[in-house]
C-alpha cells in the first residue's frame, strides 16, 4: 500500500521528534554531567574548617564531628562538602546533640572553601549532686554541672569551697543524668530566685534539696553542729514564703541576728502558711 503524503509527513515528525528527544537528553545528561563535574572539582568543596569560642570543648572534637557530616554525598551525586549545599542546619543539630556543652551555634562561609563555626558553650550556673543529703554529702558528693535554665550538662570537679550553690533531688531520675532538668526552667528559675533572694537578707545556705513537693535548705553553721534545715513547700507560692519568713526571722532577731537565731535551731518549718514550726537545738 503506497504512502499517502499525510502519513509521510507524520512520519518525518515523529522522526524530528524522536531526534529532538535525543539531542535534548543528551543535553541535559552533559549539562548535569557538567555542573557534578565542577561540584567535584577542589575549589567547590569546604576542606577548611575554623573552629572559635571553644573553651572546655577543644577544636578538634568539633572539627572531627563536622567533617563526619561531610563525609559522602547526596544519592551519590553531590559532594556534602560542597560549598554551595553543605548540610548547614544538620550540623547544627548534630553539634548539639553531641555536645551537651554548647549552648548555641552558628555557622557561616570562610572564603571559598571554607567554614567558620562558632559556638558558645554553657557557663555553670548552680551544681546538681545527687537525689539525697547527708552531712558528709554536703562536702564530698559527686556534682554535675547546672546551666541558668536548670540543664544538667557535665560532670564538675571537686571545688575546696562552696563556689555555687547545690542542688539535689528535683525531677532527676536514676536513668541519663546529663541532659536532663533538674526542674521544668519556669520552675527552677522561680526557685533559685526565692534562694538567692533568702541568701541576700542572711541566710547562709548553698544547698537545697527538693522532694515529694518540698524544698529544704541546709544552713551550714558551726562545724560541730548538723545543719539548720529550712523548709517550704514547693507548691505554695514563694511570695508568700518569703513574707511568712520575714516576718518569723524579724520577730527572732530583735537583739540577734539571723545568723545566730538559725544557730540556735535545728529546722524551721513554713509548709503551713503562718504556722511556724521550729525545733530548738538541745
Amino acid at each position: 500500500m503506497a504512502y499517502t503524503p499525510t502519513k509521510k509527513l507524520a512520519e518525518k515528525r515523529k522522526k524530528v521528534m524522536f531526534q529532538r528527544l535525543i539531542v535534548s537528553v543528551i543535553s541535559v545528561v552533559c549539562i548535569v554531567g557538567s555542573i557534578i563535574f565542577i561540584f567535584h572539582q577542589p575549589n567547590f568543596r569546604i576542606d577548611t574548617i575554623r573552629v572559635t569560642g571553644a573553651v572546655s570543648l577543644s577544636e578538634s572534637e568539633v572539627k572531627g564531628v563536622v567533617e563526619k557530616v561531610l563525609t559522602g554525598s547526596y544519592l551519590y551525586v553531590i559532594p556534602r562538602n560542597n560549598t554551595l549545599f553543605y548540610p548547614k542546619q544538620e550540623i547544627v543539630s548534630i553539634l548539639h546533640g553531641t555536645f551537651l556543652k554548647i549552648l548555641s551555634v552558628e555557622i557561616k562561609r570562610d572564603g571559598l572553601r571554607g567554614v567558620s563555626i562558632s559556638v558558645q558553650e554553657r557557663s555553670p550556673y548552680a551544681l546538681w549532686c545527687g537525689s539525697h543529703v547527708t552531712v558528709s554529702s554536703l562536702d564530698n558528693a559527686k556534682c554535675y554541672f547546672i546551666d541558668s535554665l536548670g540543664l544538667v550538662y557535665a560532670e564538675s570537679p571537686v571545688f575546696s569551697n562552696d563556689v555555687y550553690m547545690h542542688y539535689y533531688g528535683g525531677a532527676i531520675g536514676n536513668g541519663n543524668i546529663l541532659g536532663a532538668h533538674y526542674l521544668p526552667v519556669v520552675d527552677f528559675r522561680n526557685l533559685d530566685q526565692f534562694v538567692r533572694t533568702l541568701v541576700s537578707v542572711g541566710v547562709e545556705t548553698k544547698h537545697i534539696r527538693v522532694y515529694d513537693g518540698d524544698v529544704d535548705m541546709y544552713v551550714l553553721g558551726k562545724a560541730d553542729l548538723s545543719p539548720t534545715v529550712l523548709r517550704f513547700s514547693i507548691t505554695q507560692p514563694y511570695t508568700k514564703s518569703l513574707s511568712a519568713f520575714n516576718t518569723f526571722i524579724s520577730d527572732q532577731t530583735a537583739s540577734s541576728t539571723i545568723q545566730k537565731y538559725l544557730a540556735s535551731v535545728e529546722y524551721l518549718d513554713f509548709r503551713f502558711g503562718n504556722k511556724i514550726y521550729s525545733k530548738p537545738r538541745k
